[in-house]
């Protein structure tokens, strides 16, 4: 009996020796947590998004330079890196905003006159950069440049409706969404176009519609008209 109750005090000692180690080893474990981790942690963060803010400081008087130089390609290469130009959390600061305005400059700047649509576009998203481009100057290109861009609008327009010369409107609303969709190569589903482009058609209604059409010789060529599409307008050269 001695002998039992011996070995069971010892065991006894030992599981509680073992139970505060391990209490120490986790108290340890938590205070070098709270040393390293939540201390240095929002120090770290913090240092990179001040690092990322500083990159981003420097890109953007770059490409300033850069389009003070009237290196317009080059200044457009450096400032699409912060596209869409805005810090996390989509806050847009001061630097975000002057790059915006040095990168869509750039980017008009760069585009062929024969596609006013395109630099019209670009021009719109520009405020004054100071040592390029004034308010009055640019309050000047933006009038030129959109009556270019009406002008092109309409000439597509002509195009599209003699594509699609000779269909219903919902035929032609199918057409025309279908191949917007289609932009950067994608493939779209016919049936969710169909019930995209037509009003008052069930998706069983939609995707028997569109099979229809999809095998219609007058949408296909139609279709294949409307790839063809030129959105490169010269006004001289269309008058």
């Amino acid at each position: 009996m001695k002998t039992f109750m011996g070995e069971l005090i010892l065991t006894s000692r030992v599981i509680i020796r073992a139970g505060i180690t391990a209490i120490i080893i986790v108290m340890v474990c938590l205070l070098i947590y709270a040393i390293f981790f939540k201390t240095r942690e929002p120090n770290y963060f913090g240092e990179l998004l001040e690092k990322r803010q500083s990159e981003k400081v420097e890109r953007y008087e770059k490409a300033l330079r850069l389009l003070k130089e009237k290196n317009y390609s080059e200044a457009e290469k450096t400032a699409i890196l912060d596209l869409p130009f805005q810090s996390s959390g989509g806050i847009r600061t001061e630097t975000d905003t002057k790059e915006k305005d040095v990168f869509y400059f750039a980017n008009f700047m760069v585009t062929e006159n024969d596609n006013p649509i395109d630099k019209y576009s670009s021009l719109m998203l520009v405020e004054p950069i100071e040592g390029v481009v004034t308010q009055i100057e640019l309050d000047k290109l933006k009038a030129e440049w959109k009556q270019k861009s009406d002008e092109a609008n309409r000439y597509v327009e002509k195009q599209v409706n003699e594509a699609l010369q000779g269909l219903t409107e919902d035929e032609k609303s199918f057409v025309r969404q279908y191949m917007f969709e289609s932009i950067n190569g994608k493939t779209p589903d016919p049936g969710v176009v169909a019930s995209h482009s037509t009003r008052n058609l069930t998706a069983t209604e939609a995707t028997e519609k569109a099979r229809a059409w999809m095998e219609d010789p007058r949408i296909i060529e139609a279709m294949e008209k409307y790839k063809n599409v030129s959105y490169k307008y010269d006004a001289e050269s269309n008058k």
